[in-house]
């Protein structure tokens, strides 16, 4: 790195000219000759520095002030004449951490790649907050992310301008396996399903016919190479490490080059829920030629989204679907009372995997506790009711095939659901038997029983009435 007097040229040995008065200042003048190769240039630099003592900046220094630096001379077959002229001078930098940053939404193409983008995680869920520069008006959503599960989940209220299906809050879920979207309306429940969309936050267009999931970093939009590192950045008052790069096709294909910026948490400073992830996003920044976004990320958890809570029951109402009842062992109530998550996901991971269909077609899973035992309640729906655009769209199992497959190894107890020790590993079949409706509203329904007090209670009590009624009607009778 050049030291400053190398940087203006002042290590040269120059020749002082005594003193001149530059813009009212009275100055030392120093002539130096110089010559530039790389252009081909010569020149002579004339420097005028403030007469010790004599005038000062405001700011007091113990180095000579520079007034002006006089340059003329010749490159190539051009002549120049160069006047700076120096306002302000202080020793020292200002009390600024970002003037050596560069400026927000720039990005230098071919700078060195000092860090790496953050990873990022198969499964996540937050809170967006968006903004735009142009549109007064702040849109808030929540994202869900399980790539394991090929499955993504947003949760949003439609901007008024936007509100064509529903001006209530949204929920809309993609399932990949069938390139089906499901968009319900938590209020009324109306429900509408079709085909993902291939310009999404979630979907990577292969074709013009065909969609897939978008990786992990392609959820964030991360490039493959054209980004750089910035360092470190205050956003939202959270110091934050920051990337820059460039990307085309955004929002939608044939769109123009836009700008990305991604801040990340430095120092976990933000409150999250996070278990794995060493990277929490704060913000993501976004700037096209006539427009700017600025996404603030809030809640931000690697924590796999629940499979039984992406709701897809409404869009089954007037389609094939079948309830379920079992009955389990009272031996496992504490636990299931303890980890009644986890065991949703143990029934359904068995459901799916033993007569080989997709967990969303498992709906309404509900676990209720009886006096001597525990009783699971689920739909079992029918196949996908939209054809999507997926390439590799999975071959579904009819709904009877489905249906008849799970009644007949329940009616053989051979359907099993595995269970894990949370603390040794260790598993444990369960072996459930199929009940009736009947049964389930009989063994979970609330029944009041009465002691031997309450019923001699009870006796007494009809009897006084009995004597009561009667005296009344002879009374009655004799007037």
């Amino acid at each position: 790195m050049f030291s400053p007097a190398r940087m203006l040229f002042l290590e040269d040995r120059g020749v002082y000219m005594g003193t001149e008065t530059i813009r009212g200042i009275p100055c030392f003048h120093w002539k130096s000759c110089q010559e530039w190769s790389v252009f081909s240039a010569k020149m002579n630099v004339h420097w005028y520095f403030a007469v010790d003592n004599y005038w000062s900046t405001a700011q007091s220094s113990n180095y000579h002030i520079p007034v002006r630096c006089d340059v003329d001379g010749i490159a190539r077959f051009t002549s120049f004449h160069h006047i700076y002229d120096f306002f302000h001078f202080r020793s020292g930098l200002p009390d600024d951490p970002t003037i050596f940053e560069t400026p927000d939404g720039v990005y230098c193409p071919n700078r060195k790649i000092t860090k790496q983008l953050p990873s990022v995680p198969l499964t996540m869920s937050f809170y967006t907050e968006i903004v735009t520069e142009s549109f007064p008006v702040v849109a808030t959503m929540k994202e869900e992310y399980d790539h394991l599960a090929f499955l993504t989940k947003f949760t949003y209220t439609a901007l008024p301008l936007y509100q064509k299906f529903s001006a209530n809050e949204v929920v809309e879920i993609h399932d990949f396996l069938t390139g089906v979207a499901y968009v319900t309306d938590t209020v009324t429940g109306k429900c509408k399903t079709r085909p993902i969309p291939h310009s999404n936050l979630d979907s990577t267009e292969l074709n013009p016919h065909d969609v897939r999931m978008a990786t992990a970093k392609h959820f964030f939009e991360f490039p493959k190479d054209k980004y750089s590192y910035e360092g470190i950045k205050t956003v939202r008052d959270v110091k934050t490490e920051t990337w820059i790069g460039t990307k085309v096709d955004w929002p939608k294909k044939g769109s123009d080059k836009s700008t990305w910026e991604w801040h990340y948490d430095y120092g976990k400073s933000v409150d999250s829920q996070v278990i794995k992830s060493k990277a929490v996003p704060v913000e993501f920044r976004v700037h096209l030629p006539d427009e700017s976004y600025f996404f603030s990320v809030f809640a931000f958890s690697d924590i796999q989204p629940r499979i039984y809570a992406y709701d897809v029951s409404a869009c089954y109402l007037h389609s094939d679907r079948e309830k379920f009842a079992l009955s389990i062992t009272n031996l496992i109530k504490l636990y299931v009372q303890q980890n009644t998550d986890t065991f949703k996901l143990y029934v359904i991971s068995a459901i799916s995997t033993t007569i080989g269909i997709r967990p969303l077609r498992i709906q309404n899973l509900k676990v209720m506790f009886g006096e001597v035992e525990i009783i699971v309640t689920f739909d079992l729906t029918d196949v996908a009711p939209t054809i999507g655009d997926v390439k590799d769209r999975l071959k579904e199992k009819s709904f009877s095939a489905a249906v008849n497959e799970l009644r007949d190894l329940l009616k053989k107890e051979e359907f099993i659901i595995t269970i894990f020790s949370l603390t040794s590993g260790e598993k444990t079949a369960i072996r459930p038997t199929e009940m009736t409706f009947d049964e389930v509203l009989y063994k979970t329904t609330p029944r009041t029983t009465y002691t031997k007090g309450a019923m001699a209670g009870l006796g007494i009590g009809m009897t006084l009435l009995g004597l009561i009624i009667a005296l009344a009607v002879s009374i009655k009778v004799l007037s």
